[in-house]
């Protein structure tokens, strides 16, 4: 039986935020494999020497990336779904994340490739399905292969905001879907 619910990744690019005619079929390895390490290193099942020589610079990037910013997390690969907003996805990692002596409440977003804008709509739209009483601190963390990082941060103040876009963006898509206007 096929979902009436939409990804949130799909539901960006069929509203026209993103594009991602850019992203090669290496790129989509790269990136599920990647994102497939990191769960096993979180749940403390990974076995290092089934890590790939090419994507092992990705996993010290984000044991690295874990070990500077002491982030505790609290969910990693958790599915999210909004039945009432026909929308679902997958959070990469959430948690508590210290700053100045107090923990805030953080989600991430771990890439192997450029962070384009529609990231912030993204996080926000999965930090609303995970939880919408709770205002996130929202990174993209771009890991990169030779075992370094870089970290966007996205405005707090900007949080609702980029919640109402990309509802927004769930429902143009929604409605391109109904009237048959798919492409993308």
């Amino acid at each position: 039986m096929k979902s009436n619910l939409i990804g949130i990744t799909r539901a960006l690019a069929l509203s026209g935020v993103t594009d991602f005619s850019f992203v090669q079929e290496d790129d989509l390895w790269r990136g599920s494999e990647v994102h497939r390490i990191i769960e096993l290193s979180a749940k403390g099942t990974l076995d290092k020497q089934s890590v790939p020589v090419e994507l092992a610079g990705y996993l010290a990037a984000h044991m690295k990336f874990m070990r500077e910013t002491g982030l505790a997390v609290t969910k990693v690969e958790q599915r999210v779904q909004d039945k009432t907003l026909g929308i679902r996805g997958r959070i990469d990692c959430a948690g508590l994340l210290p700053s100045n002596g107090k923990l805030k409440m953080a989600i991430v977003d771990f890439k192997t490739g450029a962070i384009r804008p529609a990231v912030a709509l993204q996080l926000a739209l999965g930090a609303h399905l995970l939880d919408s009483s709770v205002w996130f601190n929202r990174y993209a963390v771009r890991l990169k292969p030779d075992g370094n990082y870089s970290v966007k941060m996205f405005p707090l103040m900007e949080f609702r905001i980029d919640v109402a876009v990309a509802l927004s963006c769930v429902q143009i898509s929604r409605w391109k879907m109904k009237h048959r206007m798919e492409k993308i």
